[in-house]
């Protein structure tokens, strides 16, 4: 029988049920999901062939209470079909409709309902997350379908991320609540309607009147938002007592004041106290920031400024002004008073008309399409700012890079891009081009292992680009250097930028699209890897599919403009990576 909420949510949500064509006439929900609840997308490729089949036989194993199925049995393995790489026999390049992805989200919540223990909703939360991505492009992209589908993701967020136990609840957790205050502003729909599911059966009265609490919490609550990032309070439980791990934004004397630690992390300062100043010190890019505690004078690199209202202390976090904070670090801070958020962004105006993220955001692209990014438009491999920090040095210090500061970043960046492994490729291919022909086959005839190929592949290469080497290899991965410096707090937007510049001016002077580059790199990459590919067509590699497959994207083909090479660089005015280099170079 179905439950009177479910009666309500259906006329919540009027419309969200697109009216198949004749040949999906037949389309039903699965057992455990109720039509009210249940949207079908019009032409979506889901509904037909091996993709329909592939969907009820999923259906019919979840039915007879079976758990998500693993890798290594035939139906996990198309189960799991989107983790496979390249290389991998069953791996599919193809992208999974909004349709597929919304019927193995609702599979998923029902392999997590079958579980003894905790229900594992992160399938399912993904699932959702990505249904919603593709919809942009399903041609059935309505409001009612969207909120619909938004139902679903919030169930999933709240189902694996409010625990009835101990365990604290995560970031998934937080953007279901924020999902679910989002959804009630554009449709009056109530919490009880989104808990009343059977698959919502695991969650105790306990933990609905948590779940209630937090959402009513968080919707009064000032967040803060940096770079396109929501940062989370989080909720720690010990002892039977909750604390929060920061405290929330307050305004005091019409200034909105900040937890210090929370916001600087995300922008990619240091935070320190002070003793002496009896305050908190920022660092972020040779800029110093001190914060004395109860006075209204600050100093920025020694100089001091004046602030309306004092920095404090509450519940042991530091309480300043988020205006002067994100200013000094050249972020433009702005108020929103509908959604209560203090909106804080990267100021690209600084930068006057330059085009050079136009240069680095295409030169990194590869690296940071493998290293997982999911948007590519932006500088960096992660595009959540309160990792990006970590993420970023922890990727500077390693092994390859070994780099621990601003200044040792600046003068690598800058000796690679003239001086990189470029050089080495040059100096094998002068030796080899100084042997007469009998001196390179005597030298060809005796050699073995990796020899036997890199020897002609080395010539080979020299023989396709001349002078230009493999240039690319090494201009490509100094824009990832920048990036990652800038995410690490490093550089500022401006430096990330003028450091990129000298490749930027190569590129434009020595190729004439983003294929002929990309071209170099990869051949770049697989002389550098010592990688067998003589006789093999470069782009149908690994990497050379990666960049096909950027190019073919709707998301991310506008990035390779090739107009970039037909009009000059134009840099940032008073910035230059010399002048960057002279400096840390003292």
């Amino acid at each position: 029988m179905k439950r009177l909420t479910s009666l309500v949510l259906a006329l919540i949500l009027a419309g969200a049920l697109v009216i198949p064509s004749a040949a999906v006439s037949s389309i039903t929900p699965p057992s455990w999901v109720e039509e009210a609840e249940y949207v079908i997308l019009d032409g979506d490729p889901v509904y037909s062939g091996e993709a329909w089949q592939q969907i009820l036989r999923f259906r019919e194993d979840a039915a007879a209470g079976h758990k998500e199925p693993k890798n290594d049995s035939p139906l996990g393995a198309q189960w799991s079909i989107w983790e496979k790489q390249p290389g991998d026999p069953l791996y599919s390049p193809r992208k999974f409709s909004a349709g597929e992805w919304f019927e193995r989200g609702l599979v998923a919540m029902k392999y997590a309902a079958n579980s003894d223990t905790k229900r594992n909703t992160a399938t399912a939360n993904r699932c959702f997350v990505e249904a919603l991505k593709a919809l942009k492009d399903s041609g059935a992209d309505t409001t009612a379908t969207r909120q619909l589908i938004q139902l679903w993701g919030v169930r999933a967020g709240l189902l694996k991320y409010a625990p009835n136990g101990t365990e604290k609840p995560y970031s998934a957790y937080l953007d279901a609540v924020d999902a679910f205050i989002s959804l009630r502003k554009s449709r009056p729909i109530k919490l009880a309607e989104v808990l009343d599911s059977p698959l919502m059966d695991p969650l105790t009265d306990t933990t609905r009147t948590r779940i209630s609490r937090d959402i009513t919490e968080i919707a009064s609550r000032i967040s803060i938002q940096v770079n396109g990032t929501t940062l989370a309070v989080d909720r720690v439980v010990a002892d039977g007592r909750e604390t929060y791990r920061d405290v929330d934004p307050v305004i005091v004397n019409g200034r909105t004041m900040v937890p210090i630690r929370m916001i600087a992390e995300a922008l990619g300062a240091d935070v320190e106290w002070v003793p002496s100043i009896h305050g908190a010190r920022l660092t972020r890019a040779g800029v110093q920031i001190d914060l004395p505690i109860g006075k209204t004078v600050g100093y920025k690199n020694g100089q001091t400024f004046q602030m309306e209202v004092a920095p404090y202390v509450k519940s042991g976090r530091t309480m300043v002004p988020a205006r002067y904070v994100a200013e000094f670090f050249d972020q433009t801070v702005e108020f929103d008073t509908a959604t209560r958020t203090v909106v804080i962004a990267e100021d690209k105006s600084v930068v006057g008309e330059s085009n050079l993220e136009s240069w680095l955001l295409p030169m990194g692209a590869m690296l940071n399409k493998l290293n997982g990014s999911r948007n590519l438009h932006e500088p960096g491999s992660v595009s959540n700012a309160m990792y990006a920090k970590d993420s970023a040095r922890k990727k500077l210090s390693q092994d390859t890079w070994d780099i621990h500061s601003r200044d040792e970043l600046i003068q690598i960046i800058y000796a690679m891009t003239y001086h990189g492994h470029n050089d080495n490729f040059l100096e094998d291919a002068a030796l080899i081009r100084s042997w007469t022909p009998s001196q390179y086959q005597e030298v060809l005839n005796s050699a073995q292992g990796i020899d036997a190929y890199m020897f002609p592949y080395t010539k080979q290469l020299s023989e396709k680009w001349g002078d230009r080497g493999i240039l690319c290899w090494d201009l490509f991965r100094m824009s990832n250097l920048a990036q990652w410096g800038y995410q690490a707090g490093y550089l500022t937007y401006s430096e990330m930028l003028a450091m990129v510049e000298p490749a930027a001016t190569l590129l434009h002077d020595n190729f004439k699209s983003w294929d002929e580059a990309y071209e170099n790199y990869l051949d770049g990459y697989n002389w550098w890897a010592r990688s067998n590919v003589l006789g093999k067509d470069v782009w149908k590699t690994s990497r050379g599919e990666t960049y096909n497959r950027m190019k073919a994207d709707s998301e991310t083909a506008a990035l390779f403009d090739d107009s970039l090479f037909h009009t000059p660089v134009r840099g940032i005015s008073g910035v230059t990576a010399a002048g960057l280099l002279a400096t840390a170079s003292k």
